[in-house]
Formats: C-alpha cells, sequence, structure tokens
C-alpha cells in the first residue's frame, strides 16, 4: 500500500493565510502594540549588534560603526513610537469595540475573559519586549 501526499500550492497558500489571521487575531486579543520597553534599547541593540555581527560576519570596526549608527537613531525611533503608540491603541480599541459588536452577550463574555487572561499572561510572564498598555 502506498500512500502519496499531494499538496497543491493553494492549500499551502490558504494554510500560510489563515496562520497569519489567526496570529493576526490573538496578537490583537493580547492588546499590546509590539514596541521596545524605554529601558530596554541598549540590551535590545547589543543583540541586534550580535545577530547582524555574527549573521554578516561584520569586522570590529563594522560593528562599532552599526552601534554608533543605532545609538544616533535612537532618538528619531523613539519619537517615532511616541507618535504611532497612540494611534496604535485607538485603533486597538476601536477594532475591539467592533468585534464586540457582532457578538452574542455570551460571546462578548468569553471575548472579554480571553482578552483578560491574555492581559494577565503578559503580566505573569512579562513581555520584555512590549510596554503596558495604557487603559481607559
Amino acid at each position: 500500500m502506498t500512500f502519496s501526499w499531494k499538496i497543491s500550492w493553494h492549500q499551502v497558500a490558504i494554510s500560510i493565510v489563515i496562520g497569519f489571521l489567526v496570529g493576526a487575531f490573538y496578537g490583537q486579543l493580547s492588546g499590546r502594540p509590539h514596541f521596545p520597553k524605554p529601558g530596554e534599547h541598549g540590551r535590545m541593540k547589543a543583540k541586534m549588534v550580535e545577530h547582524l555581527s555574527k549573521d554578516l560576519n561584520l569586522t570590529a570596526e563594522q560593528k562599532t560603526q552599526v552601534e554608533g549608527i543605532f545609538e544616533a537613531k535612537h532618538p528619531q525611533m523613539l519619537a517615532l513610537q511616541a507618535e504611532i503608540q497612540p494611534k496604535f491603541e485607538a485603533l486597538r480599541r476601536a477594532t475591539d469595540a467592533e468585534i464586540r459588536q457582532i457578538l452574542n452577550p455570551d460571546q462578548q463574555k468569553k471575548f472579554d475573559e480571553i482578552k483578560a487572561k491574555m492581559e494577565e499572561r503578559h503580566k505573569k510572564h512579562g513581555d520584555k519586549l512590549m510596554p503596558p498598555c495604557p487603559r481607559d
């Protein structure tokens, strides 16, 4: 008995889209933008420099230059983050409100529970790359 797996590119594409949508949905439920905490800059910069250094086989001089570039751009990145984060939060809240409108009361309760669990998990495990979200 021979068994053949024949998977079309349509099935692969659909699987990828479903995976993206599920990930986006749960990311949205987490209610957290993906911005580093203000105090995380140094540690993140060091990790990024090491990653680039390893992957690109940077010389010591190149590594120093990359560190300098990250340092020089940091204030601009902080300013952009400060501008984007409130807009992201407003969009997240609007999305949550729109989702809740299409749910029945039991589903709304479950939706709220899921969001609360996600928030608690983030608090408990401490996602080091995402700051706490401002709440209304």
